[in-house]
């Protein structure tokens, strides 16, 4: 039996149309192999957002200007045949159209949350109708099939129906890929069973959903570095690649600003047992970071260090409080924040320079009975994720700066080093070179 794999490439590795070019060379290589293959695409970095706007602010054609630029400008580069080229243009131009025409109909009210899903989909349209055309125009048999995850009705946060995607896949998904077909799909999107539009609740989702669904061999998750690495390779030249990490570790990584899928999202397809690969774009033969579907026992993993800057730390501190309603009521404003704790009684919520007043006074708003205290200098925090606390304290201990330990939440605990701002990027390259002994 060949392979039959399912290559999710995010936004992260598509960041441009350069990219294009590149998901489609890894595409045809394994196609030329005698796999069958599952692209699912997002949509080109910050296009989501865009349209996104749009739904709030009424600013359709704005949007669709700047829209129908970016990507006509790409169908130029990904055609060399002048009649192919105009073809694909014109794809891109009538599907733009279409949104923009959409929106002339909403010029004195909001979307229902059915055509907000429609109008969200936008950029994963775009990218799957500019990746085929660029594989056409190649001699590759592609397809783009927009309709295999079936969803209720909660238009923009649905939940898949998991049977009906399977028999779905079963049905109109798996007799492509017989015929040889590579067939894209978006990612986020699906479809109510009357054939309605959805988005669902977490885009990531979609690559494990098709996997399982369509029995595949394998799903790898495409991204712009060599799997998950030790470290950010533009402080660390030689940061390594891991080569296995337990699923639930993921769901850390991604809290603490790691660009990789949760978990959750992974859930389907590791349920079925397909097994998940983080790979790069650009070197997709390296094995990557193999996602094991056990937990890790403590000291398997290769620790994982994540640097954040600038930021500035706000500490709640009074009787035991919740850090949930801190979180909330933050994110209600659209302001993200971690969380950690470096005493007792005292939380500790991290958050970019720029939203620290704001944040500040929603927090003494959602804790009254609080002192709250914001930090007037500028920091820099490192987690470290897969070190115990008595290895952070060594390392802490180690660095050329003052430095403070803080417990960080998360799904689970995990040490973190605060240090002027100045000086995380030669403390992330110190730690990451440093050898723990046996006695710390």
């Amino acid at each position: 039996m060949n392979n039959r794999i399912v290559m999710s490439f995010s936004a992260d590795a598509v960041q441009d149309g350069a990219a294009l070019p590149r998901a489609a060379d890894v595409l045809v290589q394994h196609q030329r192999a005698g796999d069958s293959l599952i692209a699912v695409v997002s949509a080109l970095p910050g296009v989501t957002n865009l349209l996104h706007e749009s739904t709030q602010l009424g600013n359709y054609s704005r949007v669709h200007n700047k829209l129908l630029s970016m990507h006509t400008s790409i169908a130029r580069t990904l055609v060399q045949e002048s009649k192919d080229r105009a073809l694909l243009i014109q794809d891109v131009t009538d599907i733009l159209e279409t949104y923009n025409w959409v929106g002339r109909t909403m010029i004195n009210r909001s979307p229902t949350s059915a055509e907000a899903a429609t109008i969200l989909a936008i950029g994963e349209r775009l990218v799957a109708r500019l990746l085929a055309g660029h594989l056409q125009n190649r001699g590759v048999h592609v397809v783009h099939a927009g309709e295999m995850i079936v969803t209720d009705a909660t238009y923009q946060a649905a939940v898949a129906d998991v049977a009906a995607t399977r028999q779905r896949c079963a049905d109109k998904l798996v007799p492509l890929l017989e015929e040889g077909y590579i067939v894209i799909i978006g990612s986020g999107s699906g479809v109510t069973p009357e054939g309605k539009l959805t988005r669902l609740a977490d885009a990531n989702v979609s690559g494990g959903l098709l996997a399982a669904s369509s029995a595949a061999t394998g799903l790898w998750i495409m991204t712009q570095q060599d799997g998950i690495l030790t470290a950010d390779p533009q402080m660390v030249p030689d940061a390594r690649s891991v080569p296995v990490i337990a699923s639930d570790l993921l769901t850390d990584l991604a809290h603490h600003g790691l660009n990789v899928p949760t978990a959750s999202a992974l859930a389907p397809a590791i349920e079925a047992q397909v097994p998940v690969f983080i790979r790069s774009i650009h070197n997709p033969t390296h094995p990557g970071t193999y996602i094991q579907p056990a937990p890790q026992a403590p000291g398997d993993a290769l620790p994982i260090l994540i640097a954040r800057k600038p930021i500035r730390a706000i500490h709640v501190t009074g009787s035991e409080h919740d850090s949930s309603d801190g979180v909330r009521a933050l994110a209600e404003e659209r302001i993200d924040a971690m969380v950690g704790q470096a005493a007792p009684g005292t939380l500790d919520f991290f958050l970019r320079v720029e939203q620290a007043n704001v944040a500040r006074l929603i927090l003494s708003q959602a804790y009254p009975s609080a002192r709250i205290d914001a930090e007037t200098e500028r920091e820099g925090l490192i987690v470290l994720i897969g070190t115990d606390p008595d290895s952070a304290a060594y390392l802490a201990r180690h660095l050329d700066s003052p430095a403070r330990l803080v417990s960080m939440e998360g799904q689970g605990q995990h040490p973190a080093i605060l240090l002027p701002e100045g000086s995380i990027e030669a403390a992330v390259e110190k730690i990451h070179n440093l050898t723990l002994p046996q006695s710390k």
